[in-house]
């Protein structure tokens, strides 16, 4: 459970991994797709947060810093998901669920800091 300063960075973050997930959902068919779609997906996915890094490494650090957040939220996450899209066929609740899991995960793996 996210301590209380947390839930605006967390509520924050789901405006964005909410309607990413949905789409990766989709376009993965959440685990039943093809193998090579999902990973095409998911690796450009990745490969954008580093070339965005690369660019503005001193603003951007912080994305290869959410980096193994994310390549185990895919590991973990992603094979349950894949395993209740194929019980349930629910593709949109799949991308609901991740897409607020992955703003939990990002929200409480950020070190909280103050402004000098």
């Amino acid at each position: 459970m996210p301590m209380v300063a947390r839930v605006p960075i967390v509520l924050a973050i789901a405006v964005g991994s909410v309607p990413f997930m949905i789409a990766d959902s989709l376009l993965a068919r959440a685990g039943g797709g093809r193998l090579w779609r999902t990973l095409v997906a998911r690796m450009a996915f990745l490969r954008s947060l580093i070339f965005a890094a690369v660019l503005g490494l001193d603003r951007l650090f912080f994305l290869l810093i959410i980096l193994p957040v994310i390549v185990i939220f895919y590991l973990v996450f992603g094979t349950m998901g894949g395993w209740v899209m194929r019980r349930t066929e629910a593709l949109f609740a799949v991308g609901l669920g991740m897409g607020l899991t992955l703003a939990w995960a990002l929200g409480v793996s950020f070190p909280l800091f103050s402004p000098k």
